[in-house]
């Protein structure tokens, strides 16, 4: 089991280099891994299309009791998220982000104002 915590705090302009550093910390998990950076990606891709584009994000990744934690922070105004539809792909040309987050994680859970993320994913068996 990995206990390394990782946490950086990044804007958008550096999205293209934390991509790849998000990849490798998940690589030991092989398809679970894979899945979860097709989440956590879309959560980025959220975070900086609605947040706020010109602000920064704080991403922290670590394992804990057989789960992956992925805590995603904007300093966006937030949305409701536990209230928003999520529509399964080909019913909109936008919108599969929060879709494809729950499709791969167990847990998606947002904050109050909705500018914080949390996703869990089973790791182990």
């Amino acid at each position: 089991m990995r206990t390394s915590q990782v946490s950086i705090e990044f804007t958008e302009d550096l999205l293209k280099v934390v991509r790849p550093f998000i990849r490798e910390y998940l690589s030991h998990l092989s398809e679970k891994g894979i899945h979860a950076e097709v989440g956590i990606n879309e959560a980025l891709n959220n975070a900086f299309s609605h947040g706020n584009d010109k602000g920064t994000v704080r991403l922290t990744m670590y394992e804990q009791n057989r789960k992956l934690i992925v805590r995603l922070k904007d300093n966006g105004e937030g949305f409701e998220g536990n209230r928003t539809p999520h529509v399964p792909p080909g019913e909109l040309d936008h919108g599969r982000g929060l879709f494809l987050m729950e499709s791969f994680f167990e847990r998606v859970i947002y904050n109050r104002t909705g500018n914080e993320l949390l996703m869990m994913k089973y790791i182990r068996d």
